[in-house]
């Protein structure tokens, strides 16, 4: 009954508005007869190309490498196509594959929707568990930005692992797939009142001496900024007028701001109008999409972008780069319907209930520019159970070979203050020559994900010195959903990319921090046993206090002892505000 007066609401709120909109956006109920273009995504190594050396994200994507012959083709329910793609060089390794269909309605591809996929190497077909993952999904992929879907079926390094194994060995990879594409029905969405934040994103002159990224940014080449809001039903015209003339536009597009772009329904529509120097020029809104979420100068998240401008490498609305004016204005009058948000079931972690009078472990992970590492302790290729988890590895070509290092784990027993560290660390030349921090810094926990255990105050500290956190501290990491996964550091996640700075390459970090939401207390402090407590092992499986392994370095010239010390109390401090931590979600 909460949904049909929603949607009654709605169609009056419609008709009292009495605006009528051409709807732009592809129609939810899409008819069996309707074909999608795909193709085959893949970065691979080639024998003799080097990493990632063998890539294709479509014909005449810009970022394709090494020499291959594809075949694409048209997928139509319930018939069987057949993509396929082969190099001249053998693949050696395959980071990520997965056949793509291309879609003006990707972001409603319906999770009914299903695809039978035979995957084949050289001509030999190989296992796959379709199971293993999501049957498809909306990402953008090479040129295809906003409407491109990936089907399950392929081979994710970091990700769902259809076929057991990295594809290798190989020139010819194969797919052939029978879809059964369904689509979410737009129509759910309800209008909205509200009023949205709009301006014009711009960067023209030949020099790209003229640039608006909207109100939180510095115009430059701008004499004068007219903002606005968006309202359903309403018209509101938004412009730029430039210091001087522009002799080149390489993009133009009006904005609007939205806490979610998520939500905004596949129905809504923007109809829009465009002058330049006061007088209208011909627009084509059906030469793209009406509107997508693109980031926008300080709005990565939060920018939807709306039809009815021009891109020198996109959507071209506009036939030709606007150039020879002063004053450009978008008269845009928008129907916007939000999506209704289903009700989420609540996430019951694997490994949980959380044992309040138990006891857990804590590790510390990281991942340096050139990908050495220690993974996630539950990590299935390189957590606990592998052989390198109590090691500093990294790579020398596609060998994993082992760096110097010592890590300090920490047991878990009951509310109080740990620390994890590595310390002894020496990298090899050129580790940090691409960028002077690391990738992740993180805390890897057994305790499950459950919000039953809380973990806040973190403290990094690298060479003995404090290093300011992110803007709001570390955070629980949205892709950990089975335990605590604490980010200090990623620079794939914006909400801990940057910290302050710390000089690489390092020789120690640690991560203090306090645990609560256990029934007990830890006891005192005890002291920590002295080095001459260590007892050699053949084993890369600590014993209950401490591990010696000595390992191979697969031949890369250097050798290495890890000592791992599992320290039952450790005396540490904690520093800095108390964090609550939330599940965030990406």
């Amino acid at each position: 009954m909460k949904k049909k007066m929603k949607r009654l609401f709605a169609s009056l709120l419609a008709c009292m508005l009495m605006f009528s909109s051409l709807t732009l956006c592809a129609s939810a109920d899409e008819s069996d007869s309707e074909s999608y273009h795909a193709f085959i995504a893949i970065g691979a190594d080639g024998e003799t190309a080097g990493s990632w050396g063998l890539q294709y994200y479509g014909e005449g994507a810009g970022s394709n490498a090494g020499a291959c012959t594809a075949v694409e083709g048209e997928l139509k329910n319930g018939e069987t196509t057949t993509l396929s793609v082969t190099f001249e060089d053998t693949v050696s390794y395959t980071w990520f594959v997965a056949p793509c269909f291309v879609t003006d309605n990707a972001a409603n591809i319906s999770e009914e929707s299903t695809f039978e996929v035979k995957v084949l190497l050289d001509g030999v077909e190989v296992a796959t568990d379709l199971s293993a993952g999501k049957s498809c999904w909306a990402e953008d992929t090479g040129e295809y930005k906003g409407n491109c879907v990936r089907i399950g079926g392929g081979y994710n390094e970091w990700a769902d692992k259809y076929i057991a194994e990295a594809p290798k060995g190989f020139k010819t990879i194969e797919f052939q797939i029978t879809p059964h594409i369904v689509f979410a029905d737009p129509s759910e969405g309800v209008l909205s009142t509200e009023e949205y934040p709009a301006f014009i994103g711009i960067g023209a002159n030949e020099d790209w001496s003229v640039g608006y990224a909207g109100p939180s940014s510095t115009p430059s080449g701008i004499a004068s900024v007219t903002d606005g809001v968006l309202k359903s039903g309403e018209t509101t015209t938004i412009s730029l007028t430039l210091e001087n003339p522009t002799d080149h536009t390489w993009w133009v597009a009006p904005c609007m701001l939205i806490d979610n772009p998520a939500t905004l329904a596949a129905n809504t529509t923007f109809e829009v109008k465009t002058l330049i120097d006061g007088k209208e020029v011909a627009t084509d809104l059906t030469v793209g999409k009406n509107f997508w979420a693109e980031g926008t100068g300080d709005y990565a998240d939060n920018c939807v972008r709306i039809a009815g401008g021009y891109n020198e490498w996109g959507d071209k609305y506009l036939a030709e780069s606007p150039s020879g004016y002063t004053t450009i204005a978008f008269e845009i009058t928008p129907m916007i319907y939000i999506a209704e948000a289903e009700e989420e079931e609540a996430y019951v972690s694997a490994a949980g209930p959380v044992d309040v009078n138990g006891t857990y472990n804590a590790y510390l992970g990281i991942q340096t520019p050139k990908y050495s590492f220690r993974n996630a302790f539950d990590d299935a290729t390189y957590g606990k159970d592998s052989d390198v988890f109590y090691k500093v590895t990294g790579w020398d070509g596609d060998v994993a070979v082992t760096l110097p290092g010592t890590f300090t784990d920490a047991k878990i027993e009951g509310n109080g203050t740990y620390t994890v560290s590595v310390d002894g660390l020496a990298f090899p030349d050129g580790e940090f020559a691409d960028q002077d921090y690391m990738n992740l810094i993180f805390i890897s926990t057994d305790i499950p994900n459950t919000n039953e255990v809380e973990i806040s105050d973190v403290e990094l500290k690298i060479d003995g010195k404090s290093v300011e956190l992110a803007e709001g501290g570390a955070i629980l990491s949205p892709d950990s959903k089975d335990y605590v996964n604490i980010l200090i550091q990623n620079i794939w996640n914006e909400d801990v990319k940057t910290i302050g700075y710390y000089a690489t390459p390092m020789s120690k970090i640690s991560v203090t921090f306090t645990v609560s939401g256990f029934a007990y207390d830890k006891a005192a402090e005890a002291a920590e046993p002295s080095s001459e407590a260590a007892v050699e092992s053949s084993s890369s499986e600590p014993s209950a206090e401490t591990a010696v392994v000595e390992t191979d370095n697969g031949g890369s010239g250097m050798s290495a002892t890890v000592i791992v010390v599992i320290v039952v109390a450790v005396v540490a401090v904690a520093a800095g505000a108390a964090v609550v931590f939330s599940k965030k979600k990406k």
